[in-house]
């Protein structure tokens, strides 16, 4: 019932973020466009592969996989598109960096993966910090900034903005870490550039 909720609730990534932006940056599409006018032609059911860098724990299952529909917001979201994965692709020793884009174009191409949809977010690491500048809040969010602000007299140069994974999340990071991977909290256990991670 739960999920259920969730589900009602996904809101719309161009709500937070102006699209236009980050077309200065790559290709980009609305999820609901893709699954509305592409999915069915390029990425159908039976040919969805959820991308993860190595097999995930799960304590409630022994089976290899990514575990992409576990947890929220995870599963709410997958399952609000109606997607359910046919296999789990797992991509090591490749990084998410495209420093080596012949090895995914090799390993992964588009004749057989037309869409890589990762279990996480590929842009973590400190060096995709630059990117940050292509993600400009919309007009909505701007707005209810301005008025919160203005409401309590704050001036914006005293704000610092963090980002923080608490509970569960925080403390199985560095269990869940594996010497070559990185993700959300892992530079807590491995160093930025994994220089903490690999023996």
């Amino acid at each position: 019932m739960q999920e259920l909720d969730l589900m009602k609730n996904q809101i719309p990534f161009d709500r937070y973020f102006q699209v236009e932006p980050l077309r200065n940056y790559l290709k980009i599409i609305l999820m609901n466009d893709f699954m509305i006018h592409l999915a069915d032609k390029i990425w159908p059911e039976g040919k969805r592969y959820v991308f993860c860098y190595d097999a995930q724990i799960n304590e409630k299952s022994d089976i290899k996989s990514c575990h992409a529909k576990d947890g929220n917001p995870f599963g709410p979201f997958w399952s609000y598109f109606n997607i359910d994965f046919d296999g789990d692709v797992f991509f090591q020793p490749l990084f998410y960096d495209i420093i080596n884009p012949n090895g995914w174009n090799t390993k992964y191409p588009s004749t057989k993966y037309p869409v890589l949809a990762f279990s996480g977010p590929p842009g973590t690491d400190q060096h995709n910090v630059p990117i940050a500048k292509y993600f400009i809040y919309s007009n909505y969010i701007q707005e209810q900034a301005e008025n919160f602000l203005n409401k309590h007299q704050i001036s914006p140069d005293t704000l610092l903005a963090i980002h923080l994974r608490n509970g569960i999340d925080f403390e199985r990071a560095c269990t869940y870490a594996s010497e070559k991977s990185n993700f959300f909290a892992s530079a807590q256990c491995l160093g930025y550039n994994l220089e903490k991670g690999i023996k």
